[in-house]
């Protein structure tokens, strides 16, 4: 008797370097070995840049085979250089896959995946899932489409696949998945979008938050479309709170002053659980994506503060008032801020958070059942077989 090898998960990270996008492909990790996918499914691999790999979590590290490819950093990209290199590490890594194997690649620019569609002829055999993230977004805003934008590139790649379908997607929550069917239902089939949610981030252990000052923190990248200078606006005029900005590898108080280094995952979630309150006040995009901050600062228990955009409003309807405040504009998130009894309540509500979200569709259990029932849609699992040779 012969077990034949099952089909075997291959994670691609062929856009990210250092720790962006590391909590959605930790929490990815953690959810597999937490589940015993390994006993079905083999030991995933792995496919990322060095820097990446080393934020992950220690258990997240052990949990897989890492291979590094080449990843150009986004903060330095150029666009035609970037998308070429994406699509050849995409195709190298096609090449070399098992013939039963399943290749998630969770991160790609539209303007690769317009090249991979194209090029995926090639291999016809070869199972290719495509996450999408924010991309949607920018293809149902017209003044989004000019040349050379995402959402320029994001109508292409869905124009190419009216002719076939060579590629399945992932989508990071079940709205996302929703939004694409609805634009372009006439170049995707509902059973060719996997919903994978975005895992919430694994707490390190903290002490508990002393009494005294509620801090309240916005995380992520200082850009535009997120709000950041609504928060530092707000933070002159609510002196009863103190403000934290935690990113791009630093914990800053923007009113008192001093910062602290970020150096790894770990110090990263400990300075968002140090707070009690994350604001995203988001004044545009997010309408068809996820935010990834925003399920980190749920991970650590804060109580969210933000505007009335997609993600958000879809966060709120799974978890409910108690865990996220919707706002319309600066002047009501002003009153918020201010209300004593209200960022006292929040504060005081950490714990009775941890466990509803722990619940959510966000959560380890519900996250493991997600690839599960990918790979056994794209894959292969072990089968027994006779062989008339004598197994060593």
């Amino acid at each position: 008797m012969h077990q034949q090898r099952s089909s075997r998960l291959c994670l691609l990270e062929a856009s990210k370097v250092r720790n962006q996008h590391s909590t959605l492909m930790n929490g990815m990790l953690l959810a597999y070995g937490e589940a015993k996918l390994e006993q079905k499914w083999g030991k995933p691999r792995l496919f990322a840049h060095s820097s990446f790999f080393e934020h992950l979590s220690p258990q997240g590290q052990k949990t897989v085979d890492f291979v590094q490819v080449p990843v150009m950093d986004p903060t330095r990209r150029r666009l035609l250089r970037k998308s070429l290199l994406e699509a050849w590490v995409v195709f190298s890594r096609l090449w070399s896959l098992h013939k039963n194997d399943v290749l998630l690649v969770t991160s790609l620019l539209p303007s690769a995946a317009v090249i991979v569609e194209l090029m995926k002829f090639l291999f016809p055999s070869k199972r290719l899932i495509l996450m999408v993230h924010g991309e949607i977004a920018g293809a149902g805003d017209v003044s989004r489409r000019r040349w050379g934008s995402f959402g320029f590139y994001v109508n292409i790649w869905f124009g190419i696949r009216k002719f076939g379908h060579p590629s399945a997607l992932a989508c990071i929550d079940a709205f996302i998945a929703e939004e694409i069917l609805r634009r372009f239902g006439d170049a995707v089939r509902r059973e060719e979008i996997f919903v994978i949610p975005h895992p919430l981030a694994t707490l390190p252990k903290v002490s508990p938050r002393e009494p005294g000052v509620v801090r309240c923190c916005f995380v992520g990248f200082d850009t535009p479309n997120k709000g950041y200078a609504v928060f530092q606006k707000v933070a002159q005029v609510v002196p009863t709170v103190q403000f934290h900005v935690i990113g791009d590898g630093v914990d800053r108080d923007i009113v008192g002053g001093g910062e602290k280094p970020l150096v790894s995952m770990e110090s990263y979630l400990h300075a968002i659980a140090s707070c009690d309150i994350a604001v995203f006040p988001y004044t545009a995009g997010y309408s068809a994506s996820l935010s990834a901050a925003a399920l980190d600062a749920l991970s650590c228990g804060l109580h969210l503060v933000a505007t009335r955009r997609g993600c958000f409003v879809a966060l709120a309807e799974e978890l409910g008032d108690d865990c996220i405040t919707l706002f319309d504009d600066e002047d009501e998130l002003k009153l918020l801020l201010s209300d004593k009894n209200f960022v006292a309540d929040k504060a005081a509500s950490r714990q009775t958070r941890l466990a509803k979200i722990a619940n959510s569709r966000y959560g380890s259990r519900s996250v493991a059942q997600a690839i599960n029932r990918l790979m056994e849609s794209c894959g292969h699992p072990p089968r027994i077989t006779e062989r008339n040779i004598c197994e060593n």
